[in-house]
């Protein structure tokens, strides 16, 4: 009797030593890569980044509400291209769709085309196919300070969709 169990107790310990010894030594997967690779038809200013100086500006001045700066930007598409749409991506300043919040609070920045406002976030078709005339105008709120002074900027980003 002694040597049945002791036979038993010797099979059992194998067979838990044979388990907990097994291991995986492959497992396949399959890696899915994808992509598309297109040529863009539109260049817009160049490729080159867009920069809008106001240089220094009274604070009187900029309450009058005549101070802005032009820039013509350039957009030239390839044949396939039959019209676009731009959008400057932004956050509003809140009191107007089209202003832009600057680092000086009531101090914004309107955009516009000719006198039309550019709504912010919003896809618009430029009245010449060959580019944009952006107008950019520093408008006030009631929160700006008249003694408020110092440097400012802000930041949009412009998108094109081909149509």
């Amino acid at each position: 009797m002694k040597k049945l169990k002791w036979c038993l107790v010797t099979a059992a310990v194998l067979a838990s030593s044979a388990a907990l010894s097994w291991q995986v030594t492959r497992d396949d997967i399959v890696i899915n890569i994808k992509g598309r690779a297109i040529i863009i038809p539109c260049h817009i200013n160049n490729d080159v980044d867009i920069d809008i100086d106001f240089g220094t500006v009274g604070v009187q001045a900029i309450k009058s509400g005549n101070q802005f700066v032009e820039r013509w930007i350039p957009v030239q598409c390839d044949s396939r291209v039959s019209s676009y749409s731009l959008k400057i991506e932004s956050t509003s300043s809140g009191s107007e769709q089209n202003a832009l919040t600057t680092t000086i609070p009531g101090l914004e920045i309107a955009l516009l085309e000719g006198s039309t406002s550019l709504l912010l976030n919003t896809f618009f078709k430029p009245k010449n196919e060959n580019g944009l005339m952006l107008k950019s105008q520093l408008t006030v709120t009631k929160d700006f300070a008249s003694g408020t002074a110092g440097k400012f900027s802000a930041s949009a980003t412009l998108t094109t969709q081909y149509d």
